[in-house]
């Protein structure tokens, strides 16, 4: 299975435990010009962008560098606008690893 194949499925298995929690899925995929904002849901009357990351053997966190977190705030900083939002949000980090939710991060800073 190639690689974006095995993203998909992880991104499946997320939306799956998002809703089985209770988040209502907003939206997916969303492709800015600065960067992609893999599931957008509402949770507790918040907006949550939640960054799907995975692989089958070692730590997905090890591939959030700098950058991609930056990348990821200018994203959701272009979202809220473009749409204009106005209201509470956050940022949550989900890992799977073997096909299996392994870490969900809460409230990722956007300093």
């Amino acid at each position: 299975m190639n690689r974006r194949k095995k993203g998909e499925r992880a991104e499946e298995a997320v939306v799956s435990y998002l809703k089985s929690i209770g988040y209502e899925i907003m939206d997916r995929n969303v492709h800015m010009r600065v960067g992609e904002i893999d599931i957008v849901a509402m949770h507790e009357g918040e907006l949550v962008f939640v960054e799907v990351r995975s692989s089958s053997r070692s730590d997905p966190l090890e591939s959030i560098t700098r950058r991609k977190l930056e990348n990821l705030k200018r994203a959701i900083l272009s979202y809220i606008a473009r749409k204009e939002i106005d209201m509470p949000f956050r940022i949550e980090i989900i890992t799977v690893v073997g096909g299996k939710i392994h870490a969900h991060i809460r409230d990722i800073m956007m300093d």
